[in-house]
């Protein structure tokens, strides 16, 4: 009987890539992982302005809520207090008042200089 042994041959495969082509594969493969890096970015940021835009619109919608409020209790306060109803209370009219000034004449030395 026989011994055989088995052996792994490594199988030999002579593959010729030309330069040319493998540079372009590699530019190819390059410019989708830039283009698509972009692309995530794009959306992402695209999403994040839409969900602030949603914030901002809503935050409008709180403040004008808050004027309108505001701008009622100002109209009613304003029936409220009228000019007899802050004499009751002692307040008194405001006198206009008038300021004199004195008009002094000045000399300009330094013109034309």
């Amino acid at each position: 009987m026989k011994n055989y042994k088995m052996q792994n041959k490594k199988p030999k495969f002579n593959i010729v890539i030309n330069p040319t082509s493998k540079k372009a594969f590699v530019f190819l493969i390059t410019s989708n992982i830039l283009f698509f890096s972009a692309y995530l970015f794009f959306v992402g940021a695209t999403t994040v302005e839409v969900v602030n835009r949603k914030n901002i619109e809503e935050q409008t919608k709180t403040l004008q809520s808050t004027m309108a409020t505001l701008e009622e209790s100002y109209n009613g306060a304003s029936k409220i207090y009228t000019k007899d109803y802050a004499k009751t209370l002692g307040f008194i009219e405001a006198v206009p008042m008038f300021y004199a000034t004195a008009s002094t004449t000045t000399v300009a030395y330094d013109q034309g200089r």
